[in-house]
């Protein structure tokens, strides 16, 4: 019987993965967000989570004056323009809408990324008899700029070329 000894990348190759299972061990939160207490972690969902609330009409942020309280206060929004310029807009789920006294505008609010990474491109309005259905699309100004991963609470305000009256109000990223 041969003995050899083990090679250096054999070893190495072994520390590293002792070292990332060890890291997949984590520090367990607790119910009440405490650290090392073994409950577990706390029941906390965010806005496009699955099974998280959205607002839908007579829940909070389709003008009848309630607001669910998972979404932060409306008068914390950063407004933005639409440009018009973005490169590939998509359809992006917006969280609230609000509509003012005379039904002539609306105000759609989102979360966002940072500008120039996050633009909103423009708010397509379309009216049936049975619904206003209202699209927000966003993309980047610019491809080569480093983009940080943070959320921003944004709101757009649109002019509406009729009001609202007894139609519901859909999303039209979600269709």
């Amino acid at each position: 019987m041969t003995l050899r000894r083990p090679s250096r990348t054999f070893l190495s190759t072994v520390a590293v993965l002792s070292l990332a299972l060890a890291a997949c061990g984590g520090t367990d939160v607790g119910a009440d967000g405490g650290i090392g207490d073994g409950a577990g972690p706390p029941n906390l969902t965010f806005p496009g989570d699955p099974g998280a609330p959205i607002p839908i009409e007579g829940e909070g942020g389709i003008g009848d004056g309630t607001r669910g309280e998972q979404f932060p206060d409306q008068s914390t929004a950063m407004p933005r323009e639409a440009t018009g310029n973005t490169i590939d807009p998509r359809p992006r789920e917006w969280s609230e809408i609000t509509f003012n006294q005379t039904q002539d505008s609306l105000t759609v609010y989102a979360f966002a990324g940072v500008e120039p990474c996050d633009v909103v491109d423009r708010v397509d309005v379309e009216y049936t008899d049975e619904a206003v259905t209202v699209t927000l699309f966003m993309g980047p100004t610019d491809r080569d700029t480093a983009c940080i991963e943070i959320a921003q609470w944004i709101s757009v305000t649109v002019d509406m070329t009729e009001t609202l009256g007894p139609r519901s109000v859909l999303d039209g990223a979600k269709a």
